[in-house]
């Protein structure tokens, strides 16, 4: 599970079903902050400064409402987009630092499935380098590639690496 994947299961499905056309702002009748795409989201649980800012950007450009059909096969009135937040420079800088603050000092690389984590690897260890941490990244292939440099793995992993988890 990734942290995007966390905070997708902290919003309930009441919430997401609710509706509003204005950015996410504070309502000064109620006090309770809402969210465009979602409604009334203050009763989510209590994150660092890294995990709000990266939840807001969540609520903010990644949450999709309409009809979609899962992977499973059901349907769904909304969906969580999160490419809409690792693609943006605001949003990665966001993944980043919620991530930085957890991922243990003696982790050496980051990484995961291509495709999913790409960016997020990425964009993590970019930051990390203007931070002063040398932080490789990595992709998992679904499958192994039969020609040039073979294998599963693509980055720049070397003997002993650690990836924190």
């Amino acid at each position: 599970m990734t942290l995007l994947d966390g905070i997708a299961t902290d919003i309930t499905d009441r919430q997401l079903h609710r509706n509003l056309a204005s950015s996410l702002a504070l309502n000064t009748f109620t006090g309770r902050v809402l969210s465009p795409t979602l409604g009334d989201v203050s009763d989510l649980p209590t994150l660092d400064t890294a995990g709000n800012a990266l939840r807001d950007h969540v609520l903010r450009h990644s949450v999709r409402r309409g009809q979609f059909t899962l992977k499973s096969g059901a349907t769904s009135t909304w969906f969580l987009d999160t490419k809409q937040t690792a693609c943006r420079p605001d949003g990665i800088i966001a993944v980043a630092d919620a991530l930085l603050a957890i991922i243990p000092d003696d982790a050496t690389a980051i990484g995961g499935l291509t495709m999913g984590a790409d960016p997020v690897a990425f964009g993590v260890a970019a930051v990390a380098a203007t931070r002063g941490r040398d932080l490789r990244s990595f992709s998992v292939r679904k499958d192994a590639k039969d020609h040039g440099v073979t294998g599963r793995l693509a980055g720049a992993l070397e003997p002993n690496t650690t990836t924190g988890w």
